[in-house]
């Protein structure tokens, strides 16, 4: 979603509106895709942090509990 937002910030004026108003109908309802995930453990805090990193999450108390 980042990348297509970035596009539609590159359109003159007029196609930047038009892009605007369908974004919801173009983008938003598309289907989410998501990476494959492995199914190793996750019970270490380095695996975990990278299954949260591939799905683009941050958990900002799992630094204390390393």
């Amino acid at each position: 979603m980042i990348d297509k937002l970035k596009e539609i910030r590159q359109l003159p004026s007029v196609d930047f509106i038009s892009a605007m108003r369908g974004f919801e109908a173009d983008v938003l309802a598309a289907p989410i895709t998501f990476p494959e995930v492995d199914t190793e453990s996750n019970f270490w805090p380095r695996t975990l942090t990278r299954l949260l990193e591939d799905a683009d999450l941050e958990l900002e108390s799992l630094s204390s509990h390393n």
